[in-house]
């Protein structure tokens, strides 16, 4: 899929690449495609996928991932019905992916198109792809206008750091509001004000190392507000709520409202109006962290084209989605993505988290080799053999997975 010129490999563009949650390919899903870039040597390719999987049961979950439609195939778009807008929710007030040049716009993935206004900062390898690094002394920073939500309130992102450095802070021109950042102990905190009072929700654990962390932190519902702050998925620890929320019409990225340019680094900036749960917060740092604990890859299988069905065996058929057209040859590879965590969904019903497919497209070979300790370099000098090989240990395990279903 990702090995550039190889016989099963998806458009050069990634234009061909959807995704089902049925083996007919009529349950079409959304999809994100942030980066895609093939390579001759599958090790060296890297793609970034953003899916929205209801995970919401006790059960894994199988999604279907369809490709090599022939060329001439395009993503829908932004705006379509399975576009990329349509990954986040209404929940979503902004999406940050962060992986944008130096010095570029930071686009907001969601509907709301609350693209970045004040643009300084340096693109760094981040914790998903890329990242932006932001330098205090070069007065780096982001101006966002995702507005600081009325009401309940999260905050996700990955942050590296060794200080004090705000990650959100939208409070408004007379101070309300709230901030996200780690302080000079080293905790994540969520500090708010009203102008009649302050508290603050604080970590247990000290996340300014210089390594990528992620953190989160909530605000329930108004007016008996609870803070409360994640790191790394951990318990979350709460706090009082004293903010007047709302109102604010820009937000700053290494930058506090009062005292200046911060410096760190930040990765996937994500804004939501609504209270997250621990079971969300602790599967969405899994998921991100070490995703190819998530899932099981399936055997590829072809299933032929030049029409709009194709036999895959004599009790099997398979159903081209429309929206590859008629294709001249496409792959149907079936992935497993093993539910690890579980989920609330009286909570999370109307907010479960867009699964990141790094582990199914981001350096695939890597992730295969990595899995069934193989070196990168024999994949690719005795490609056929590994291939086969990989094929064999991964129908083993599709065989396992749909025992588990």
């Amino acid at each position: 899929m990702v090995t550039a010129g190889g016989s099963n490999a998806a458009q050069s563009d990634g234009g061909d690449i959807r995704f089902s949650s049925d083996s007919a390919g009529a349950s079409q899903l959304a999809c994100e495609i942030v980066t895609w870039a093939q390579n001759a040597n599958p090790s060296l390719a890297s793609a970034e996928i953003w899916v929205p999987v209801n995970v919401l049961t006790a059960s894994d979950v199988t999604i279907y991932v369809w490709y090599k439609a022939g060329g001439g195939i395009t993503q829908p778009a932004a705006n379509a019905a399975f576009g990329s807008q349509a990954v986040w929710g209404s929940q979503f007030v902004a999406v940050y992916h962060l992986n944008e040049a130096s010095n570029a716009q930071a686009l907001d993935s969601t509907s709301h198109g609350y693209h970045s206004t004040v643009n300084l900062s340096t693109q760094t390898a981040g914790k998903i792809g890329n990242g932006q690094s932001f330098t205090a002394a070069s007065s780096e920073n982001l101006a966002i206008p995702a507005q600081q939500p009325f009401g309940q309130i999260s905050c996700t992102a990955w942050v590296k750091t060794t200080g004090m450095f705000p990650i959100w802070d939208p409070r408004r021109a007379d101070g309300f509001g709230c901030v996200f950042y780690t302080d000079v102990d080293g905790k994540f905190k969520i500090y708010s004000t009203n102008g009649a009072g302050e508290t603050v929700a604080t970590t247990a654990t000290n996340i300014t190392n210089g390594s990528w962390h992620y953190v989160a932190g909530t605000e329930s519902t108004p007016p008996a507000a609870t803070g409360r702050v994640y790191s790394d998925g951990s318990t979350a620890v709460s706090g009082g709520w004293t903010a007047d929320n709302g109102g604010s019409t820009t937000g700053r990225v290494a930058k506090f409202f009062d005292i200046g340019f911060k410096t760190g680094n930040v990765d996937e900036l994500h804004i939501l109006n609504v209270e997250l749960s621990a079971n969300w917060i602790t599967t969405e740092y899994h998921n991100q962290n070490s995703p190819g604990t998530f899932i099981i890859p399936g055997t590829p299988v072809g299933i032929g084209g030049g029409g709009a069905t194709s036999t895959v065996s004599a009790t099997c058929s398979i159903v081209i989605p429309p929206a590859l057209g008629t294709p001249t040859g496409i792959w149907l590879d079936l992935w497993v993505w093993r539910q690890m965590w579980h989920f609330d969904a009286l909570t999370d019903a109307a907010t479960f988290p867009p699964v990141y497919l790094r582990a199914l497209v981001m350096g695939l070979a890597r992730e295969l080799c990595k899995e069934y300790g193989r070196d990168p370099a024999v994949v690719e000098q005795q490609a056929n053999q590994a291939m086969g090989e990989l094929e064999q240990s991964n129908d083993s395990i599709r065989k396992e997975g749909v025992r588990e279903l």
